[in-house]
């Protein structure tokens, strides 16, 4: 729920909201090892899209396997904010191609192998099937194109 205040804030504020940056902190600062050195300040956000930035990426932290994050490429495909709008799908790294190399491309300083590529919202996948059973049974329903 932090979060989501946290975002709303950034997004309703015209300048780099400080309480957005207090409630991104309560988040991050209770599993930070020194949080006094390395919690965030409106210093470090050029503007409210870079706080906005930081919190999304904080969620994606946050939630890792919990089952938000297909919430969130959904919610952000028609983000009025451009830099936050994602083209679909993002890449996924190929299974152990972490290596020494940095994530810099996620925003952590290092670059990877992408093991599986990007799938724009166009794609026919971004619409999953529909059960052969559900189709089966109610002859008016039709398979989703490309299925």
């Amino acid at each position: 729920m932090l979060l989501n205040q946290a975002e709303a804030e950034a997004r309703l504020s015209p300048t780099v909201s400080q309480r957005a940056i207090d409630l991104l902190n309560i988040v991050r600062n209770r599993s930070l090892a020194t949080p006094a050195t390395q919690q965030y300040t409106a210093a470090r956000f050029a503007n409210p899209t870079a706080l906005l930035q930081a919190i999304i990426l904080e969620r994606r932290i946050e939630f890792l396997a919990e089952g938000r994050r297909w919430p969130d490429i959904h919610r952000m495909a028609q983000d009025p904010v451009a830099a936050v709008r994602m083209a679909g799908i993002p890449a996924k790294v190929a299974n152990g191609g972490v290596t020494g190399s940095t994530l810099a491309q996620y925003g952590l300083g290092t670059a990877v192998v992408l093991g599986q590529p990007a799938i724009p919202y166009s794609d026919f996948r971004f619409i999953w099937p529909i059960p052969a059973l559900e189709i089966t049974t109610n002859p008016v329903i039709v398979q989703n194109p490309g299925y």
